[in-house]
């Protein structure tokens, strides 16, 4: 877990600096309420990182579909990619909130050491990175980590259903 936890704020560090000059001017509230699941409000902080760590990982798809491929309609389904992705975003920052909410339900947890390894990956990727970068990703430490430790927990999720998870979000039997 350590090891890619490390792997993974070394590559996010080093597709970041590619967001630098995206965001120059805008100013996100962290703290707002981006959504609510199950009466836990995920802050805006959180989505906004999240995105742009997408958005760095999207970047290498530039000299596939073109650099505007951000802005265009790439599944056919009459949305630009760019709000599909968002859309993904938060559905999978729900999905970790639900994971996180209901780990005691899967039966699984965070170690000591997966918690240690997430706020380790934290401090390196906030070294790592310029103010510029990290204010544009709305990234510090309690936000880094506390995705990453989302991202850690939906991997022990993984092999675990979550229809009584989705069942228990929808208010239905599946």
């Amino acid at each position: 877990m350590k090891k890619r936890t490390v792997c993974l704020i070394a590559l996010m560090s080093a597709m970041t600096m590619a967001l630098t000059g995206c965001s120059v001017g805008n100013s996100v509230d962290n703290s707002a309420e981006a959504a609510n699941v199950d009466g836990v409000s995920i802050p805006l902080g959180e989505v906004n990182f999240y995105l742009r760590y997408q958005q760095t990982q999207m970047a290498m798809y530039s000299g596939y579909f073109g650099e505007d491929f951000m802005n265009q309609d790439l599944m056919g389904t009459g949305s630009i990619y760019g709000e599909t992705v968002k859309d993904t975003v938060m559905q999978t920052l729900e999905e970790y909130y639900l994971v996180e909410a209901h780990a005691d339900d899967l039966g699984i947890s965070l170690t000591d050491e997966d918690k240690d390894a997430a706020a380790t990956a934290a401090d390196a990727f906030l070294a790592a990175n310029d103010s510029k970068t990290l204010e544009a990703m709305s990234a510090d430490k309690e936000t880094v980590a506390h995705v990453l430790k989302l991202m850690a927990l939906q991997n022990k999720a993984y092999p675990v259903s979550y229809t009584h998870l989705r069942a228990h979000e929808t208010g239905r039997n599946l």
